[in-house]
């Protein structure tokens, strides 16, 4: 494989990890509501944009290889920041205040949301 190809790859596997979507909102909620125990199940659907970007029949071992850790840093870095993020969230929203007002914030926003839905 080319350093153009791993360069690619790279990138395209970094944005594809770091960008919140369905995968990464689990992620929190599961943080948020039981800790960081039980994410690699998550973790595992990230593994299905290899074939997308990579020709798989043409891979060399090495090549696995450096694919293989890449993905292992990538992933390692971008969903432990999350993980962070979520037990930072955990810990703000443990008062019974915090969340009455996280409540009132997510109720306005999908009020918010249903309003510019219906309008249009």
């Amino acid at each position: 494989m080319s350093i153009h190809g791993f360069a690619l790859f790279s990138l395209v596997y970094l944005l594809a990890t770091a960008t919140p979507g369905p995968g990464i909102g689990a992620i929190l909620a599961r943080v948020i509501a039981r800790g960081t125990a039980g994410i690699g199940f998550f973790i595992a659907g990230f593994v299905a944009l290899l074939p997308t970007v990579i020709d798989l029949t043409r891979l060399s071992l090495t090549a696995f290889l450096e694919i293989a850790v890449t993905m292992c840093v990538i992933l390692t870095a971008v969903l432990s920041s999350y993980a962070v993020a979520a037990r930072r969230a955990r810990k703000l929203f443990r008062s019974q205040s915090a969340i009455r007002w996280l409540n009132r914030g997510t109720g306005t926003v999908v009020a918010g949301a249903a309003i510019a839905v219906a309008t249009r």
